[in-house]
């Protein structure tokens, strides 16, 4: 979920129902309905824990209900023409979606997995930030890269992650006001001489859950503490852009 769809969607609902009442003459008390069971889980689930649920997927329980009010509004001036016209876009859309789940890189770790496959970084530990981003990587690094070398992947802000996290008490470990120490000091007492940074660039951020701070800091951290290998790449995705740094653990400022 982006910056523009974070506030935009709820403003286009807000302008839907209100064009509805103007083009239908729909009474108070039918757009008061609209707004009162459309807008609330819209806004709460887009904005109270935006970084975790967000409006994707989370969003389905409460479109079927949103399709079911507008269809039947709309059946009262929808003229068949109308109807087969929209079914074929939809049909067209869809199709496309469904293609491009198959052959369309989503992610751009999955490039990343053929330069990792390619020896392009060498030798070195892997950062991913956000945390949750490591099992896609060692997901692509398995199935795109049967000679991987079981590299140390870490992750950002639990430095172990092993098994997905639950949504309850997640946030707290990014507000965790030791998670940016605990990072540096695991990479004072690394063995390996160079450290690739995966960066996920959707980062957001709330008042319960810093994520974008905390990245913010942890990257500011490196480049005080160590020096910066060549520039940053950008691995971009349909679904998902990274940014990539590397730095020389051996050269601590």
């Amino acid at each position: 979920m982006d910056t523009w769809s974070f506030f935009s969607i709820p403003v286009i609902l807000v302008f839907i129902v209100l064009w509805l009442k103007k083009k239908l003459e729909l009474p108070k008390s039918e757009i008061a309905f609209l707004l009162a069971i459309i807008l609330p889980p819209v806004i709460l689930v887009g904005y109270v824990t935006p970084f975790i649920l967000g409006y994707c997927r989370y969003m389905m329980p409460f479109a079927p209900f949103a399709w079911i009010i507008f269809a039947t509004l709309f059946s009262k001036s929808l003229k068949p023409k109308m109807l087969v016209a929209l079914l074929v876009i939809l049909g067209l859309f869809n199709s496309y979606e469904a293609y491009s789940l198959g052959s369309l890189n989503r992610s751009g770790l999955r490039q990343l997995a053929h330069h990792i496959r390619d020896n392009h970084f060498g030798d070195c530990l892997y950062l991913v930030i956000p945390d949750f981003d490591v099992y896609t990587l060692r997901y692509y690094l398995r199935t795109e890269n049967s000679n991987w070398n079981k590299s140390t992947i870490i992750a950002f802000p639990d430095l172990n992650l092993q098994h997905p996290n639950a949504h309850q008490g997640y946030a707290s470990t990014w507000s965790d006001k030791d998670n940016v120490s605990r990072l540096m000091t695991y990479l004072e007492s690394s063995k390996e001489k160079t450290l690739l940074v995966i960066r996920d660039t959707a980062i957001l951020e709330s008042s319960q859950m810093p994520a974008k701070s905390r990245t913010e800091q942890v990257m500011a951290k490196l480049g005080e503490k160590y020096q910066k290998i060549g520039e940053s790449i950008e691995y971009k995705g349909k679904g998902r852009t990274y940014l990539v740094e590397r730095f020389n653990l051996s050269s601590n400022k």
